[in-house]
């Protein structure tokens, strides 16, 4: 069944701008790994480095949108959206962490 480029064009938009975002809000992550003490024992820059990484390979999803049925796709990402959300929900703790 043939996709709207409208439609299409729509989703990869809302696709495109969730994961910069996701990026962004990230790059903040691996300072909680940063050690003050020993910047041997530190494990901020490796992790940015994983990070950027996953985020430039996570681009090759675009490419094989060019091989998979569009449907099946989106109705895939709505649920691992919806499952992460949930995962998020169930395992986002109840009090905050302290340094201790």
């Amino acid at each position: 069944r043939s996709v709207s480029p409208l439609v299409l064009s729509a989703a990869l938009g809302g696709m495109g701008v969730g994961g910069n975002m996701l990026y962004f809000a990230s790059a903040h992550f691996p300072q909680l790994f940063k050690s003050e003490d020993d910047a041997v024992a530190s494990y901020d820059g490796l992790l940015q480095g994983l990070i950027s990484g996953v985020y430039m390979v996570s681009g090759f999803v675009f490419i094989l949108l060019g091989y998979i049925d569009f449907e099946r796709f989106f109705v895939f990402y709505t649920v691992f959206a919806a499952a992460g959300a949930c995962i998020a929900v169930v395992s986002f703790p109840d009090v905050p962490y302290s340094s201790r």
